[in-house]
């Protein structure tokens, strides 16, 4: 993390013109030499930093800017590797913005910049709150639009050698602007729930829990190919057995980018075909997405929304045939149709709560990333926030 070193408090002359939003400035992705040379070719010449870039938002910033804006970035980057060459810049805080730093693949950086908000003065003079926003929830958003990216595209690597340089400039064009415009919410809408990156749960009662089970068995008893699925009801979490990063990935994926995404989206009695739609939307997809794990691996996001509940099943792509995709279609609509049922008669408007115990499906997230409370009125305090930030970062290691 590089600091910038103290300052005077701005004047309220120079601050009329310099009051900033908490809001996204910059979003860009640059390549300073290993990609490209992986697949044979190299950046010639000094002045390559636009050629180095693979995407850069806004679209219409000064091609000047954007070249700066590289070259200080990799110049930061090699600077900090003299001293820590395993951890290199990670973040850098100006006066009136914090910027983020990953490097997504080797060689290969995502930068996040945005403005620190601003607060009246006792005097009338503009104050920038430089310590409001911090690193690691930062990282943590610029990473999730990353794998955002990864999960429907592949590694930087696959889409290079699947589409050609103009081809990952061009896939990476179309989908981060959506990305984009989700960060632009999470960082205007900072509070704790919001900071954590949770997942709301829905504790269900025991005839709930044991149809889900019973659902997930049968299914993968009957197909071999499927391994890991997932139920969602109502927008809540049920059941997962995918890895702690992609349940979390497709989560927040299935809560933006649908045809229901307004505030009109919580009244909704199709929340699991909206959520459906959501995904197709954002892989670009008309029935069952093709998705990567987290080793590269091509597969198959089978999904089946019905009424509140959505069903999703991976298959490896080798293995989904036309035949298996059909015939598990008729198997899937039938079993997720009676869970449907099941769950609207428990945890519909007409739903009673007699059921005393609840159970919720335990895996790793459930120890820290769970945010089936609703926020209570009052802010926390940016220093609480970056302390809880720093006990889940700790934990996830």
């Amino acid at each position: 993390m590089i600091r910038r070193p103290p300052r005077s408090t701005l004047s309220s002359s120079s601050a009329a013109s310099d009051v900033y939003k908490r809001q996204i400035c910059a979003w860009y992705m640059f390549d300073t030499g290993p990609l490209r040379e992986s697949f044979g070719g190299r950046y010639k010449g000094d002045d390559c930093n636009l050629e180095k870039l693979l995407f850069f938002y806004p679209e219409d910033c000064d091609d000047n800017q954007k070249k700066d804006r590289v070259g200080c970035c990799e110049a930061l980057v090699n600077f900090t590797k003299v001293f820590s060459p395993d951890k290199p810049c990670s973040a850098v805080h100006l006066e009136k913005q914090r910027h983020a730093y990953l490097e997504c693949a080797p060689g290969v950086w995502c930068v996040l910049e945005v403005n620190n908000p601003v607060d009246a003065g006792a005097e009338g003079e503009a104050m920038y709150q430089e310590e409001e926003l911090d690193d690691l929830w930062l990282q943590s958003l610029l990473k999730q639009s990353y794998d955002f990216f990864r999960l429907f595209h592949g590694n930087l690597s696959q889409c290079w050698e699947r589409m050609g340089e103009d081809g990952l400039r061009s896939a990476l064009a179309n989908f981060m602007p959506r990305c984009i415009g989700i960060l632009a919410d999470q960082i205007s809408q900072y509070n704790v729930l919001n900071s954590l990156d949770g997942i709301t749960y829905l504790p269900v009662d025991k005839q709930v829990f044991l149809s889900i089970q019973y659902v997930v068995n049968i299914i993968e008893s009957s197909f071999e190919e499927v391994k890991p699925c997932a139920f969602i009801y109502d927008d809540q979490l049920v059941w997962s057995g995918f890895e702690q990063d992609m349940i979390r990935n497709l989560y927040h994926m299935c809560l933006h980018g649908g045809p229901s995404i307004d505030s009109s989206r919580h009244k909704s009695a199709q929340k699991g075909v909206d959520a459906a739609s959501s995904l197709r939307t954002w892989s670009g997809c008309q029935e069952h997405p093709t998705m990567y794990d987290d080793d590269g691996n091509e597969c198959i996001l089978f999904l089946c929304g019905i009424g509140q509940v959505l069903a999703m099943f991976q298959l490896p792509r080798a293995q989904a045939t036309d035949a298996l995709l059909l015939s598990l279609n008729e198997y899937v609509m039938t079993e997720v149709g009676n869970l449907a049922k099941i769950m609207a008669k428990n945890y519909g408007p007409a739903a009673g709560s007699d059921e005393p115990w609840k159970y919720i499906y335990f895996n790793q997230m459930n120890l820290a990333l769970k945010t089936s409370l609703a926020q209570k009125a009052g802010a926390v305090t940016p220093a609480v926030m970056r302390t809880l930030n720093e006990m889940l970062a700790h934990f996830e290691r």
